[in-house]
């Protein structure tokens, strides 16, 4: 029950199944996230329709790659089920995606926050299975960052929240294992975490310029239109998420759009003016927010 993926591949000669565990995770009493969840939990049973199975050709090697009796822990295994992770002890979401992709922190100082959340499924194909010795192959096909890694494992995972500590062994897909899983967390993420940055951000004092369209012609900005090519504004932003606009295009699309808003009053506010300020203080804000949510 601790999670461990170790002795899970055990009799697998005997019985070449394999099946989803519910593993453990500790989960801080500060964790705040307030995750969807699985409408398939009745009565305290965890059930998920996004349940992976192992091929019923699946041989021995291949089945104790899927439980975690063989690989290393901390790193990414390519599994025929797609890309796994297995934690080491006390690893976090939080902590496996930046080192699945990077430092955020570093990255935000980069400049223009550039988000990419994964758009393929898992490869579950046999040139993938056959590979498995190939480092390359492991690899997720897209960025994995700790909201994504939370998104995909929590209806397995009852309690897997960002910053939970896991267990060693405890087996994370990296990649949704079809388009209905990927069109499910997409949404998740949408409705969950995207909504609270938004609102976050909408509470801030110096969104009060960015909560509906700029009119140009009631302020006087003839020119406005020339500069700003495609307005944006957190109004419109909220409008987007209420009538589920963003659930194809994910996180990206979303983070694009709220940029925007605020990259818009930088092209057109020369420096020093309160507008720009007010810009530069959102975007900022912004940035914090969205790492502190995962991404």
């Amino acid at each position: 029950g601790r999670g461990r993926g170790r002795g899970r591949g055990r009799g697998a000669a005997e019985s070449p199944t394999f099946e989803e565990q519910q593993p453990s995770v500790s989960v801080s009493s500060s964790e705040s996230d307030d995750d969807e969840k699985d409408e398939d939990n009745r009565h305290g049973k965890v059930t998920d329709r996004f349940t992976r199975h192992a091929p019923d050709d699946c041989d021995p090697a291949a089945l104790a790659v899927l439980n975690g009796d063989s690989g290393e822990t901390g790193a990414v295994v390519a599994t025929k089920l797609g890309p796994a992770f297995f934690a080491n002890e006390d690893d976090t979401p939080f902590a496996i995606g930046r080192s699945l992709c990077g430092d955020p922190i570093e990255d935000a100082k980069t400049g223009r926050l550039d988000l990419s959340v994964f758009v393929e499924v898992a490869d579950k194909s046999k040139e993938l299975a056959d590979k498995q010795e190939d480092a390359e192959s492991a690899k997720p096909t897209a960025r994995t960052c700790g909201a994504v890694v939370v998104a995909l494992n929590e209806r397995r995972l009852p309690g897997l929240k960002l910053r939970s500590k896991l267990h060693e062994g405890t087996r994370l897909w990296l990649t949704p294992g079809s388009l209905e899983e990927k069109k499910h967390v997409m949404k998740t993420l949408v409705h969950t975490r995207c909504a609270a940055v938004l609102a976050a951000l909408e509470k801030h004092e110096c969104a009060v310029i960015f909560t509906e369209p700029v009119d140009h012609v009631a302020l006087g900005l003839p020119d406005y239109p020339s500069i700003v090519k495609h307005p944006m504004d957190l109004g419109t932003v909220a409008k987007k998420l209420e009538n589920n606009e963003y659930d194809l295009g994910g996180p990206s699309q979303f983070v694009t759009d709220v940029q925007l808003t605020f990259h818009n009053c930088l092209a057109y506010n020369p420096v020093g003016t309160d507008a720009r300020q007010m810009g530069e203080i959102m975007l900022r804000e912004l940035k914090q927010k969205w790492i502190a949510s995962g991404f």
